[in-house]
């Protein structure tokens, strides 16, 4: 080093030498404090991971309600809940979905309860006809709602499902859980347009395959709507006459011109 290099370098008083010094030790005291937080927040984490999947705060009761026609075994099992899971990975959202496919299940809504219960409620679907099976279920009835969700099968109707009336479509009804096909949607919007608005008995929807639909009432007697236009004011018609002439015996009431219902005595 050269005297003109030494002479260049500034002189560092020694109070000001102390100074930077302290303040060099104070940063890597920080560093470290900085380093020690992190390490406990992860430990916590780890920890708080830990107890969130352990058997304490795990799926141990899990409540059922509304369940009249579901069988709780299959809520269950479509939901893994029998094998009591962390609460921390039950998603709500996903077992409703789970749970919305089983046949008879029109909503349901999950909830837990802290720190180990899962309350599941069920609001199940209302059969409103019956369907001849075919195949398989050939000799059995399916139950089906208004929106022709088949919802189960039944061997017989009179002391399973009194009351019901029988749909007949050009659509056969299929497993458990599936949907009527697009034939029947002519009839099944009778039935639900129908449903305790006449003072007769509906024995039974007949829709053919051109979209007409006609009702079988007690009494023997029969009804012909027609299309489903001017359903609403159709049904309408049928309850007035229904109700102001009621039928003595055997008869045909024509309502497809709301308007100008006709009645006639049945064919023989």
């Amino acid at each position: 080093m050269t005297t003109a290099t030494a002479a260049r370098r500034p002189i560092v008083h020694p109070r000001i030498g102390r100074r930077r010094a302290a303040v060099t030790r104070e940063r890597g005291r920080r560093r470290l404090r900085l380093f020690v937080a992190g390490l406990v927040i992860v430990a916590l984490g780890v920890g708080a991971l830990a107890v969130g999947h352990s058997a304490l705060l795990s799926a141990r009761h899990v409540e059922v309600t509304g369940a009249r026609h579901t069988p709780v075994s299959e809520v269950m099992a479509v939901t893994a809940l029998g094998r009591h899971p962390p609460l921390l990975d039950v998603d709500p959202s996903a077992l409703e979905q789970r749970i919305e496919q089983l046949p008879w299940v029109r909503s349901a809504r999950v909830s837990l309860g802290w720190p180990d219960a899962v309350h599941v409620a069920l609001q199940e679907r209302v059969p409103a006809a019956v369907t001849a099976g075919v195949g398989a279920q050939r000799g059995q009835w399916a139950l089906v709602d208004g929106t022709g969700r088949v919802l189960g099968y039944v061997s017989s109707i009179l002391s399973t499902a009194p009351g019901l009336p029988v749909l007949v479509t050009p659509s056969s009804p299929g497993q458990p859980g599936s949907t009527l096909r697009a034939g029947a949607t002519p009839a099944l919007a009778v039935v639900r347009a129908v449903a305790g608005q006449l003072p007769l008995a509906v024995r039974s929807v007949i829709g053919a395959s051109g979209g007409t639909v006609t009702l079988e009432l007690t009494r023997n007697v029969q009804a012909k709507l027609g299309t489903t236009q001017l359903l609403a004011a159709k049904v309408a018609a049928l309850r007035s006459v229904l109700v102001g002439a009621p039928p003595p015996g055997p008869e045909v009431i024509d309502v497809t011109v709301p308007s100008e219902p006709t009645v006639a005595p049945a064919p023989a």
